[in-house]
């Protein structure tokens, strides 16, 4: 029995399907990981409105979501061996054509190109799920749990 929402209509510390952005009654926990806090740390900063909800994939989802968890993974190895490639390249390059401003000047590319790849996955990343299906409870959770 899920209830379709819009951001705007999702009420404070709900249980909240993130695939079908809808309130749930059970399904599959997101892992609080690091790039979650971080998410939520830039938005504090920034003095957006954290809603508090908890974030699920309900059963409905799932099978959308696994194709697109797979999909991260696959751009996390495949832009990372992108960026070592070409990172290798440009410094063999440079190395052969024997100038020392041409290597340092490679180095601080392939240095850029490594920061870059983190920040473009940031905004299509896929968080984790536990295995278990959980079963929702109503209510507020404890203050302590809140982020």
């Amino acid at each position: 029995m899920a209830s379709k929402t819009n951001d705007i209509d999702v009420p404070e510390n709900s249980d909240i399907c993130i695939i079908g952005h809808e309130v749930i009654e059970r399904g599959f926990k997101v892992k609080d990981e690091k790039v979650l806090n971080l998410m939520r740390t830039i938005k504090r900063k920034l003095r957006m409105k954290l809603k508090n909800n908890r974030l699920y994939v309900c059963e409905h989802h799932k099978e959308e979501y696994m194709k697109k968890r797979k999909s991260f993974e696959r751009n996390v190895m495949m832009l990372s061996a992108m960026a070592a490639i070409l990172f290798v390249v440009i410094f063999i390059v440079n190395v052969m054509s024997g100038d020392i401003w041409n290597i340092i000047r490679s180095i601080l590319l392939g240095l850029l190109i490594f920061l870059m790849v983190p920040i473009f996955l940031f905004f299509v990343y896929v968080p984790a799920i536990e295995e278990k299906m959980t079963h929702v409870k109503e209510g507020k959770r404890p203050r302590s749990s809140q982020r």
